[in-house]
């Protein structure tokens, strides 16, 4: 492929490369030629996309011949000039555009340059030019190593298209069930007697002969299990893991992954029922965003978990009792009933667990280890929520780093707007120092977030988290969608690993590669049950300027759309009340007089007295 002869430059990098190598002007040309008493004859002749130039040159009757080939071979590489220039002026374009190339317009040539390099003065040897530095691609996502996965799709269209494995000759109804159903089951699992609780055999009369249905079955070993066997954190911490023996399991009521499982199987098949045992690797204890490794057995396979999976209903549903059970605080186990991990499917599965043999996938086609670190680190919100993330997404690599060039970050998503967990909170910790291993470590300043919702059409909420990096480096970013109850315990522990309630919908590793000029802080409307769900339009900083007029917009997307009382409360107690639209939009401006706190709020009044409830808090500098 060659380039013509005259190219129309419409872009900024096209610019750039013009500026290279500029072309003297035929005047400039002459007018040294007659100042030196020099004539020039040139002859060109073009073969094959390759331009020979040759110049007889004589400068006071002493002539000089030079030979110059430019332009690129048909089906050849182009070659450039030096890269160091080259990579120069490219570094200064990104920083201009913020990081980001822009595709030349559709008549312009690709995205490549020839240009003609410097002739070397024929007494040292002509060294052949380097090849051109290639336009660099930024994307928003970015891994630490390079992935062989070729994404025609991304990972999450794959994921939701691939088919879930099982009978195909049944014919009978599909499985579907709400916790609701299972109110009896679980009374009754959790009442079991001692006497019943011996062996796999006794356990298995005792909960499933009461029951019909495997589906039903199941569930009674499920919750037995998940409120009787806490997770032995003193083998797991120690080192000091077995092969499991169910006997030892019963009697000591602890046991590690493997025990669970073991457990489960056992008493299924007690019960009558086909229970596989999964041994793969799993985002647990210790995994975070941004990890792009896999723990593996001696024979290289995936490994460090167990769970189970069973054929019911035509379809393979997959279980993990020690997930469901709870989780851990530092070093000690919590119980914490969780429900998603019973019968979840394949789809949602695969988004945490990974199996050393592919065919336990139970998907059609089966993710490949590249696929699997592509996927975002989800908790089970994600799925209970059905969230469809929006960015970052794409073709991109891994969806658990978010790679930023000027300091902001952003994060869009949607999720159902249905009863339940409603308030959406984050924690965002930057920048986090590394290890001497190299494990990010979460201790961190926390750095605000601004997150505005809205509700679409559908029964959806449309939700954009917006942060602002102080500085260069990495930190850990987590959106959390909780319970009012959750947000009056205040409880670190369930908060951060989630319950049968709410908890983590996803995590990421950011990496920002700006330097945190000109940062401000990001004002924030804090989480408040009794409130809806307000979001902060304008301002979007918590610093304001004294001097100036501000404006403050805030939407109610909510369907609570009760006449709330809004209202800036400046220093001095000076209340400036915010007008408002339908009770969806508030608006007003506030003088900054003076520095000091200003305050917006909901009004509450009690007779000729009034307060402010606090929902963000700014700064007058």
């Amino acid at each position: 492929m060659s380039f013509p002869k005259t190219t129309r430059v419409t872009s900024k990098l096209g610019d750039f490369f013009s500026k290279l190598s500029p072309s003297p002007s035929k005047d400039g040309a002459a007018g040294a030629a007659a100042a030196t008493g020099t004539s020039t004859k040139t002859t060109s002749v073009t073969e094959n996309g390759v331009t020979t130039t040759t110049t007889v040159t004589t400068v006071n009757g002493k002539t000089t011949t030079t030979i110059t080939k430019t332009g690129v071979p048909t089906n050849s590489a182009p070659q450039g000039p030096s890269t160091k220039p080259l990579a120069n002026l490219l570094s200064k374009f990104n920083k201009s555009q913020n990081g980001a190339v822009p595709a030349p317009p559709p008549k312009d040539p690709p995205f490549v340059a020839s240009i003609t390099p410097p002739v070397s003065p024929p007494s040292k040897p002509q060294e052949p030019a380097p090849a051109p530095v290639p336009a660099p691609t930024i994307s928003y996502i970015s891994v630490p190593a390079p992935l062989s996965t070729s994404n025609v799709k991304d990972v999450l269209s794959v994921v939701n298209s691939a088919a879930v494995g099982g009978d195909p000759s049944y014919s009978g109804p599909k499985l579907e069930f709400t916790e609701d159903d299972f109110i009896d089951t679980d009374n009754h699992a959790k009442k079991a007697p001692k006497h019943a609780e011996h062996s796999p055999e006794t356990l298995a009369r005792y909960l499933c002969d009461p029951f019909q249905s495997d589906l039903h079955k199941l569930r009674a070993i499920y919750v037995w299990i998940t409120h009787n066997i806490a997770y032995d954190t003193q083998a797991y911490f120690a080192g000091k893991l077995h092969k499991p023996v169910v006997e030892e399991i019963l009697r000591e009521r602890r046991a590690v992954c493997s025990g669970y499982s073991v457990l489960f199987q056992e008493i299924g098949k007690a019960a009558g029922l086909d229970v596989r045992t999964v041994i793969g690797f799993s985002r647990g204890v210790g995994y975070l965003p941004g990890d792009m490794t896999m723990q593996r057995s001696r024979d290289g396979k995936p490994f460090g978990h167990e769970w189970n999976a069973v054929l019911i209903r035509g379809r393979w549903r997959l279980i993990d009792s020690t997930w469901g059970a709870g989780h851990l605080n530092g070093t000690n186990f919590v119980f914490s009933f969780t429900p998603y991990y019973f019968l979840t499917s394949p789809r949602k599965f695969i988004f945490t667990h990974y199996p050393g043999e592919a065919h336990q996938q139970f998907l059609t086609p089966p993710l490949s280890e590249d696929q699997f670190h592509q996927l975002p680190y989800t908790k089970a919100c994600f799925h209970i929520n059905r969230v469809d993330l929006i960015k970052p997404r794409g073709d991109s690599r891994a969806l658990h780093i978010i790679e930023v060039h000027d300091d902001w970050v952003e994060i869009e998503f949607t999720m159902d707007d249905v009863p339940g967990p409603d308030i959406l909170t984050t924690t965002f910790q930057f920048p986090c120092p590394r290890d001497a291993r190299g494990r990010l470590q979460l201790v961190g300043p926390r750095v605000n977030c601004n997150v505005q919702e809205r509700v679409i059409p559908g029964n959806k909420k449309h939700i954009v988290v917006k942060a602002l990096c102080p500085k260069g480096g990495e930190g850990h970013l987590t959106v959390f969608c909780l319970t009012e109850d959750m947000v009056k315990a205040q409880k670190a522990s369930s908060l951060m690993h989630g319950s049968a309630e709410g908890g983590p919908i996803f995590s990421f590793l950011i990496r920002n590669t700006g330097t945190g000029k000109g940062y401000v802080p990001l004002a924030t409307i804090v989480p408040n049950p009794a409130n809806p769900p307000f979001a902060l339009r304008e301002p979007l900083h918590e610093i304001l300027k004294v001097g100036t007029t501000q404006k403050f917009v805030i939407t109610n997307d909510g369907a609570d759309k009760a006449d709330y009382n809004l209202a800036v409360v400046a220093p001095g107690n000076v209340k400036t009340e915010l007008q408002s639209r339908n009770s969806e939009m508030y608006f007003g401006e506030v003088t900054i007089d003076k520095p000091g706190q200003y305050m917006l709020g909901v009004i509450k009044r009690n007779g000729n007295a009034w307060r402010v409830e606090g929902l963000s808090v700014f700064k007058g500098e």
